[in-house]
């Protein structure tokens, strides 16, 4: 296993460039309907991340280069948001405890209504271990009209592998 992942750790190393002006970011691997990605992101740091979406919906993790945190974003065509209003979420994997999180609202670079809140960096591992081996994700939006999600998690188990594969590599490039 160490070996397989030395040697992907160099095959996303490549994936990442070392910087320039523009943000790079390409997919690497799929798994179900999970894609992982990796490259420089348009404020010019490293960054790794997996992705899914359907029905106007995505849902996205990014780890930043130097960052003590995860960072999830949640979008729906849909919706209509004012940047910065907070809006609580409750995110469950299968039957595991819930975790309750105040999300800020934004938009994308496309200009769709998204929100994102961050994994701590003391609860990264915790996260992780849940999104890869659940089957399901449950997405709530308690004190507000906006309809809850649900996400097939297929595949996160090795789109979680190739993430951790991309974030070695980030930190042999740096």
């Amino acid at each position: 296993m160490k070996r397989i992942l030395s040697t992907m750790a160099v095959v996303c190393a490549l994936a990442l460039p070392a910087g320039g002006a523009n943000a790079e970011v390409k997919t690497f691997a799929t798994a179900g309907g999970w894609s992982a990605f990796g490259g420089t992101s348009n404020n010019n740091r490293m960054m790794c991340g997996v992705s899914t979406s359907g029905g106007g919906r995505w849902f996205g993790v990014k780890y930043f280069q130097d960052n003590e945190h995860l960072t999830v974003q949640l979008s729906k065509k849909s919706w209509t948001v004012k940047d910065g209003t907070k809006i609580n979420v409750k995110m469950q994997f299968d039957r595991e405890t819930p975790w309750t999180v105040r999300a800020t609202a934004f938009h994308m670079s496309d200009g769709d209504a998204a929100l994102e809140f961050q994994i701590a960096k003391k609860e990264i591992a915790t996260w992780v271990n849940e999104f890869a081996a659940g089957s399901n994700l449950y997405i709530r939006f308690p004190d507000s009209d906006v309809e809850d999600w649900k996400a097939n998690l297929a595949g996160t188990n090795a789109i979680s592998n190739r993430f951790g594969e991309c974030l070695n590599a980030m930190a042999r490039v740096r």
